[in-house]
């Protein structure tokens, strides 16, 4: 994925620093046996330190909208995220 095609749609959305490990050169580091891991992706939150403060293992997480009961964990795990970025924003 291009960095170029993430860039414009965050830009404005987004109030803190975002990386994209493109050639998964990070993800590979942190889990070396991505076939054992079922997923291709993993996000983490790392707050203004540096210090990672929450790893997603993978998978969607977005707002499930009215009837979209087979998206309950993505809505879930969107909202946990959501809560703890705001809460990082605010710390010291």
């Amino acid at each position: 994925m291009s960095v170029d095609r993430i860039v414009p749609p965050v830009r404005g959305w987004a109030q803190f620093p975002l990386a994209l490990d493109a050639d998964w050169t990070a993800l590979n580091r942190w889990w070396p046996e991505l076939e054992k891991r079922g997923w291709t992706s993993v996000s983490f939150l790392v707050d203004k330190r540096g210090i990672i403060r929450y790893v997603h293992p993978g998978g969607e997480y977005h707002e499930a909208g009215p009837g979209d009961s087979g998206h309950a964990r993505c809505d879930r795990d969107y909202k946990q995220i959501d809560q703890l970025i705001e809460r990082l924003l605010h710390e010291n």
